[in-house]
């Protein structure tokens, strides 16, 4: 091995083949992407503070302090089921403390891992506080109420979910009663308790077998179970008992994406939009299904319409950005993805167009996000990986570095630049940089692939000349 050494390391070139070898032969040469998600554990209210337990939680924002409506965004955070924080339980607990509380919703958008956020409205000033708890892993929000705002007793606003079904469903359509069986059906299957919604839909539909509202959750709930034969049958029996009821056509459309016609979706969309004009999902669905065909202009005039029904519309807002970023429109671009409050859409799209190979195209969607968040550590460390892959390796380290810097725990970083000093021969270096990587990682998968790569580079060192 030795004599094998020497005669390798007489020629630089061959030197460089020898370690790309022992490089390919270890694994070395993939650079390693992070966990970058916090997961949620609990969410709970404890008098008039949000108490949170996640792991991995790096930041939280909050936005409209001292407003009586406030947003609490918590970026890179996956919810295992965002409806059960939704549950009446948690706004009656909150409530308990704070009556002047009018809803309290937890939203997660649809990138994951994405940005989840705590919407609280009140009749009075809230100026949330931020306290780190000396528990691992545990936040608590504190909700401070401005005493001195006015409190409107005669707006009384139910919870929301009950409003969004009456006013954003059912429309101008008549369709029976909503009933207390039928919201709390509703409820059980926004929670994921499938099987207790269904008996109910089941037991309202005996007593009225064209109630049109749970003929249509049970097409949904078939089209979660894949059952999209049965799911149809129950929306043409709705269409048969009323076919002006709009959100058959929804679910119709739902089911032509599934099966990837994509014409037949629009048709069924702009059926549902032609019953009721103001439901926001079949507007968007629509966007997307033109988007789909590179239709930019139809797509974003539905998400444009989306965003008229329900500004907060996060989807509608990134996709505005999206669709603006491809005409290389980055002043609108740039407005739309501040509107979103995210750059996590960026990172989603320059890490997938980092997978497909399009470094440029890359390193320009990452170099757009670090303008929104230059202090993103993540960003910092993906666009660094982008330079490294088209090898422009002092860009790299140069990134790599930074983000080292925003977040010393950061060992991936360490691995990548190791990877590059020894592709460009800086044996010693790379062995100093695979020390940290191990240093910040202890116990890590590949310790013992990593150790025998430093002692494989620690023998070449040996023997380059003084």
């Amino acid at each position: 091995m030795l004599k094998e050494l020497k005669i390798l390391l007489s020629d630089s070139k061959a030197s460089k083949k020898f370690l790309f070898s022992l490089l390919i032969i270890s694994g070395g040469l993939l650079s390693q992407a992070p966990l970058l998600s916090a997961t949620l554990y609990s969410l709970d209210i404890i008098d008039s503070s949000i108490q949170i337990s996640a792991d991995n939680l790096k930041k939280i924002n909050i936005i409209g302090n001292n407003s009586g409506n406030v947003i609490i965004s918590i970026p890179e955070l996956t919810l295992n089921n965002v409806y059960e924080l939704n549950s009446e339980q948690n706004l009656n607990k909150l409530k308990q403390s704070i009556p002047q509380i009018k809803s309290f919703k937890v939203v997660q958008y649809s990138l994951e891992p994405a940005e989840a956020r705590i919407i609280i409205n009140s009749y009075k000033n809230i100026s949330p506080e931020i306290i780190q708890n000396e528990k691992e892993n545990f936040v608590t929000i504190k909700l401070n109420i401005d005493k001195s705002s006015n409190f409107h007793t005669n707006n009384y606003e139910k919870p929301f979910l009950k409003e969004s079904i009456k006013d954003t469903m059912l429309g101008k359509i008549d369709c029976g009663n909503v009933s207390h069986d039928l919201l709390k059906a509703i409820e059980l299957k926004s929670a994921g308790n499938i099987i207790e919604s269904e008996k109910i839909f089941n037991n309202i539909l005996e007593e009225n077998p064209e109630n049109l509202w749970s003929i249509y959750y049970l097409s949904l709930i078939q089209i979660e179970k894949s059952n999209l034969e049965e799911a149809k049958e129950l929306i043409n029996k709705n269409i048969s008992i009323n076919p002006n009821f709009f959100a058959s056509y929804y679910a119709l459309g739902i089911i032509n994406d599934i099966e990837g016609n994509n014409e037949k979706a629009i048709e069924s969309y702009k059926q549902a939009i032609l019953l009721n004009p103001d439901s926001q999902n079949s507007h968007y669905r629509l966007g997307l299904d033109y988007l789909k065909q590179n239709e930019y202009e139809q797509a974003e005039k539905e998400f444009q319409i989306t965003l008229a029904i329900y500004p907060e519309h996060n989807g509608a807002l990134q996709n505005i950005g999206l669709i603006n970023l491809k005409k290389s429109n980055f002043e609108k671009a740039n407005k739309y993805f501040k509107l979103s409050l995210r750059t996590d859409s960026l990172n989603n799209l320059g890490n997938l167009l980092l997978q497909s190979s399009e470094l440029e195209k890359a390193i320009e969607i990452f170099s757009l996000a670090l303008k929104l968040e230059p202090d993103n550590d993540i960003l910092n460390y993906n666009i660094a990986k982008a330079f490294q892959a088209n090898d422009q390796t002092e860009k790299a380290i140069e990134y790599y570095n930074k983000s080292i810097k925003l977040n010393p725990n950061l060992f991936n970083a360490h691995y990548n630049i190791a990877i590059i000093q020894a592709q460009k021969g800086e044996n010693k270096q790379a062995i100093d940089s695979f020390y940290s990587y191990l240093k910040l990682n202890p116990g890590a998968d590949d310790e013992d692939q990593i150790t025998s790569l430093i002692s494989k580079l620690e023998e070449i060192v040996k023997h380059e000349a003084p």
